[in-house]
């Protein structure tokens, strides 16, 4: 999938691209997004200019063409990003966190690029962009034309079944290292695998995880930045997939004070799992979560955004208001109790990158 999302957003990068030229004169924005099992095309422009455009993003796009033109490229891209430390830390925490066989753990040697041709990710496109596995969100100020016009872009995709997705257990391993000599920082990701956010639990471990690190005062951000100069930045939140989820802590940290900075990750999350959160910080944390769900939701491309997580996830919109309200009615003692259940050191996966000499 990435690979092939990747040949698509480099076609559309070029100044000849599908969504490049023409829509570009029109004042067009258009987003490819990929995640590991599945892609997204969002387009944005006047609504005017909506229909006489809608053809040219549906799947009449030239795919053997953008194939042949930009897999090479792409491929140079992908390998190039994989030597980058954050990547190599990105990729090796996947693995970590999931198992190597694992959907979401997945990486492919470099050797597997070379066997890649234009026709076997044809033959991918055409297996599995179909219209089985396809929705379309459009939000704005539009009438019943546009609507039917989606409709009929929809009902005019290749026929096909659903790919079957078989995403079995996590099997995480506690500590990953990639070693990479001369490295004057070392790249930490912190995991724990738990839940996908149709999960009873997923919003107050949200509020849990941007207390722990979501937002500039937070509790790692203000240990390893403000107090030990380890970092310029740190953050935990939930992360989200549609078939599982997990808790994630991510930080890079100056090579000599890895060591310590871990130990003051391990003793903030030990710090939750042993006392009250104030009611103070508690609540500047629930204002801080209902302001980033309204900035958000403010425009046609976020409430879009929201809306496809919400179907992803088998929720209409009006799931946005439980989930604030849920925000507003978390409490210390729940959040102690999701503390000492969750964030078990036993259950962590710790992935470093960097130079351990």
């Amino acid at each position: 999938v990435p690979c092939f999302a990747a040949c698509l957003k480099e076609f559309d990068e070029l100044s000849n691209s599908l969504f490049g030229e023409v829509l570009a004169a029109d004042g067009v924005d258009d987003v490819l997004e990929s995640g590991e099992i599945d892609m997204s095309i969002a387009v944005k422009l006047d609504t005017k200019r909506l229909l006489e455009h809608l053809h040219e993003c549906s799947y009449s796009c030239r795919i053997q063409f953008i194939l042949i033109f930009c897999l090479d490229i792409v491929i140079d891209k992908i390998l190039i990003k994989r030597g980058l430390q954050n990547e190599l830390s990105r990729e090796l925490f996947g693995k970590a966190l999931f198992g190597e066989n694992h959907p979401y753990g997945i990486t492919s040697p470099e050797e597997c690029y070379d066997d890649l041709t234009p026709e076997i990710l044809r033959d991918f496109y055409l297996s599995h962009y179909n219209s089985s596995s396809a929705f379309a969100v459009i939000c704005g100020d539009f009438g019943e034309e546009v609507e039917e016009r989606v409709r009929q872009i929809l009902n005019n995709l290749p026929k096909g079944e659903a790919p079957t997705r078989n995403i079995p257990p996590a099997e995480p391993t506690p500590l990953a290292k990639h070693t990479m000599d001369g490295a004057v920082q070392s790249s930490v990701k912190i995991g724990i695998p738990l839940f996908p956010r149709t999960h009873k639990d997923f919003i107050p471990l949200q509020v849990l995880a941007t207390a722990m690190g979501g937002y500039f005062g937070s509790r790692l951000m203000q240990n390893l930045r403000e107090h030990n100069g380890f970092t310029y930045g740190v953050f935990s939140a939930m992360v989200n997939f549609q078939n599982t989820g997990y808790l994630a802590i991510a930080t890079q940290v100056g090579t000599e004070v890895t060591e310590e900075a871990l130990t003051q990750i391990a003793n903030e999350i030990d710090t939750l799992r042993n006392e009250l959160v104030p009611e103070q910080e508690l609540a500047l944390v629930k204002n801080i979560m209902a302001g980033e769900m309204m900035r958000i939701l403010d425009g046609p491309f976020g409430i879009a955004d929201v809306t496809t997580e919400n179907i992803l996830c088998g929720f209409d919109n009006s799931q946005i208001q439980h989930n604030l309200e849920r925000i507003r009615r978390t409490t210390p003692e729940e959040l102690l109790s999701l503390a000492q259940k969750y964030l078990n050191p036993a259950d962590i996966t710790t992935v470093i990158a960097g130079d351990f000499n």
